[in-house]
């Protein structure tokens, strides 16, 4: 990466996704600090290359928010995550799997914060988005699936809860045959 970035520049496009794919392995191997300074750089120069309405500067913020919430960050993961949410909806579109993907991301903080009116919200939106566009038997829907059964029993809504977690189960079965 220095080679890479003593050449074109820090805010070389491919300097930037190197930044984002080290970042990850940073966060894989748990050296959560590191990554985040690595996020930051990343997030910043996607700002200055592309805007802040770009989907790689999305994904930087994305990825930003998801670093802090693994130090337990979560006031300043979820300030992330919600300015970027309604960009991510224009740009890249509501059915978007990386919109989706901030909806459950967004549920997790919600819950993580004790929010769980808006973590069930949250969930139901990204369930009903996700069934719509991947379809039942897809990894995000089952999961947005069971996140809305976790935000139920927050909510002492537990008939509604075993009904989905119910369905769940079965699809996770067809889909995952034993």
């Amino acid at each position: 990466l220095r080679v890479q970035m003593g050449r074109p520049g820090k805010d070389d496009p491919t300097s930037l996704t190197t930044m984002g794919n080290i970042a990850a392995a940073l966060n894989s191997l748990g050296k959560f600090p590191e990554a985040e300074t690595m996020l930051r750089e990343q997030l910043a120069g996607a700002q200055r290359v592309w805007g802040q309405e770009h989907r790689t500067t999305l994904a930087a913020q994305v990825n930003l928010a998801f670093n802090l919430r693994q130090q337990g960050r979560r006031d300043e993961a979820l300030t992330l995550i919600v300015d970027a949410l309604p960009i991510q909806k224009r740009i890249l579109g509501s059915e978007h799997s990386d919109t989706i993907a901030s909806l459950n991301t967004l549920w997790a903080l919600y819950n993580e914060t004790k929010r769980y009116e808006d973590a069930r919200r949250v969930a139901a939106e990204a369930y009903e988005t996700a069934g719509r566009a991947l379809g039942e038997k897809d990894v995000t829907t089952l999961t947005a699936m069971h996140n809305l059964g976790g935000a139920l029993i927050h909510l002492d809504r537990l008939d509604e809860a075993e009904t989905l977690f119910v369905r769940n189960i079965d699809l996770c079965k067809s889909v995952y045959p034993a």
